[in-house]
């Protein structure tokens, strides 16, 4: 009877053991790079990731602090060609207040970073997200279209239009990166 119990107790450490190896390599954050910049996920709950930082030159930045997130794990498929963007999908959950009182809710979105600022230039909904990459160029390909991912001139200033549209994404943190002022750029 001794021995059994023995067994027993040496099984269920061995699968704790397992399980907490198996949860440390989850939790560990993981990266993508380009040649331009790097996106770092960290902090993992359930089975996404909470944190997503932008790395570039030594100076890292949270991209989208202020928000209740969630985002999927990438692959090298979710970047462009060439690695200038990169599509993550995100979860936003919050709470609605109405008269019957609260209730949760969850919106999914794609973002598309630049991956040579971390400019976050576009957010999508719904069938937007199931779009894939063209074969050449930056283009996405959406219901057998040709959308341009990033509408900015690089020749151009930004308008007010282009700035709110920005800031609505990802805040002025986000202003700051596309428009090279935050120390991230090559500029």
């Amino acid at each position: 009877m001794k021995i059994m119990i023995k067994k027993i107790i040496l099984i269920a450490s061995l699968l704790a053991a397992t399980s907490n190896i198996g949860a440390c390599a989850q939790d560990s954050p993981t990266s993508l790079k380009s040649q331009s910049g790097e996106i770092t996920f960290s902090t993992h709950e359930q089975s996404y990731w909470t944190k997503v930082f932008f790395s570039k030159n030594g100076i890292s930045e949270q991209l989208f602090p202020d928000e209740k997130s969630y985002f999927d794990e990438v692959t090298d498929s979710d970047f462009s060609n060439g690695k200038i963007y990169l599509k993550i999908n995100k979860i936003v959950r919050g709470t609605v207040y109405d008269d019957t009182g609260e209730e949760e809710y969850d919106r999914a979105y794609c973002v598309f970073i630049e991956m040579v600022s971390g400019c976050i230039v576009r957010q999508e909904t719904g069938s937007f997200c199931g779009g894939a990459w063209g074969d050449e160029g930056n283009a996405w390909i959406w219901a057998g279209e040709e959308v341009i991912i990033d509408e900015r001139d690089p020749r151009k200033a930004l308008n007010e239009s282009d700035l709110e549209s920005l800031s609505e994404i990802g805040g002025a943190d986000n202003v700051n990166r596309c428009t090279g002022t935050n120390g991230l750029s090559d500029g």
